[in-house]
């Protein structure tokens, strides 16, 4: 009887070219998943940064119309309070400058109480603004009225503002914020929602609507439950909203230095330099400090030497992918951003080290905008 011949153990580890191809194929397969996934998440992702650039632009048109009604509209009007923040004599008299220094004290308080973006509750407050208590909570910030107080050494030169002489913009924010407070909801506000609050107050046709011109409404979110809509990215982050972004680093707002220093000089709202005019500085009973302090850094005093005014633009931003600004910002209070919005790209915002270089991806105004150019 034949016996079967049995395979040698070389054999039984042989590998057929079949098996060969059936691997080959697997894992070209395989590949071509990994590719696919991964082209469809970068294309997914550039959608969205697309799609946030969209509505930074859209944002950016509004603004700027908002920024040029109350800069050269009506509504700029020279109250008491901005002469009293204008005065240069010692004695409450006012010059003929002091006049033309009122009527740009003017311009730069509507235009913060008209284009609001910040505002704080409970303790913390803004110098030389009014609180107001809106129902059973205290809120602060740019739309509140101005009052010198003791930052004039002359008690018959304070000329406080009063909430009825308040812009129609800060008014209808004030309203909004006192609907808020009487339902109980702006108990739930976290501070880092408040810019992006802010700018859609300012943008929105009707805040009561929620409505806001060239925006889907798949971008307004209350992500916070205080009864105030936000503007969100395509990441459903709130954009932020800087009026006066000093120190911000960009195309459109060059700065050298760490931190950046604004390199062109002009400020929008005061090209002439009336406000920063050296006898104002030093005859002035209440300086400089009080109309910087009470309206918005639009100035340097390096050294305390002379106020000198630089050109800054509004700035609208996202965090872009991230979810992170990578701005430097003060851990006591989240939604100040360090309130000038300075950008250190080299060092880490303060805890938040996880942040260092995180504006890299950032999407803003400031750099497409060509209707901040002309001014």
């Amino acid at each position: 009887m034949a016996l079967l011949r049995q395979p040698s153990p070389k054999a039984r580890q042989a590998v057929t070219l079949v098996e060969i191809l059936v691997v080959m194929a697997l894992i070209a397969i395989v590949a071509a998943f990994v590719l696919r996934f991964g082209g469809v998440t970068q294309l997914a992702e550039r959608a969205k940064i697309r799609a946030t650039q969209r509505i930074i632009s859209v944002l950016d048109q509004l603004v700027y119309q908002k920024f040029q009604q109350a800069s050269r509209g009506s509504r700029a009007r020279v109250l008491p309070v901005d002469m009293s923040l204008s005065l240069d004599r010692s004695d409450c008299s006012y010059s003929e400058s002091a006049r033309r220094r009122a009527t740009v004290v003017a311009r730069l308080r509507t235009v913060r109480q008209e284009l609001p973006e910040l505002f704080l509750i409970g303790n913390q407050q803004y110098r030389y603004h009014s609180p107001l208590q809106l129902g059973s909570v205290w809120v602060n910030g740019d739309f509140a009225p101005l009052d010198p107080g003791s930052a004039l050494s002359d008690p018959m030169c304070r000329r406080a503002q009063s909430r009825a002489e308040l812009p129609p913009g800060a008014q209808r924010f004030i309203a909004i914020l006192e609907r808020a407070a009487t339902n109980g909801t702006l108990a739930n506000h976290q501070p880092e929602t408040a810019r992006a609050e802010c700018l859609y107050v300012i943008v929105a046709d009707d805040p009561e609507t929620g409505t806001v011109p060239g925006i889907p409404d798949s971008n307004l979110r209350d992500s916070d439950g205080d009864g105030l809509l936000e503007i969100v990215d395509a990441w459903d982050n709130p954009i932020l909203f800087f009026l006066c972004p000093y120190g911000y680093r960009s195309s459109l707002q060059p700065a050298k230095g760490k931190p950046p220093v604004p390199t062109v000089s002009g400020s929008l709202l005061d090209p002439a330099g009336l406000v920063t005019d050296p006898v104002y500085i030093t005859r002035g009973p209440g300086g400089w400090q009080v109309v910087d302090e009470a309206l918005f850094p639009i100035t340097l005093w390096p050294n305390r030497q002379r106020p000198f005014a630089y050109r800054l633009y509004p700035l609208i931003v996202s965090a872009g992918p991230d979810g992170l600004f990578g701005l430097m910002r003060d851990p006591n209070d989240p939604s100040y951003f360090d309130r000038s919005a300075t950008r250190l790209r080299d060092l880490p915002s303060p805890g938040t080290s996880s942040e260092v270089g995180a504006d890299a991806d950032n999407l803003d105004n400031h750099t497409a905008s060509t209707l901040w150019e002309a001014q």
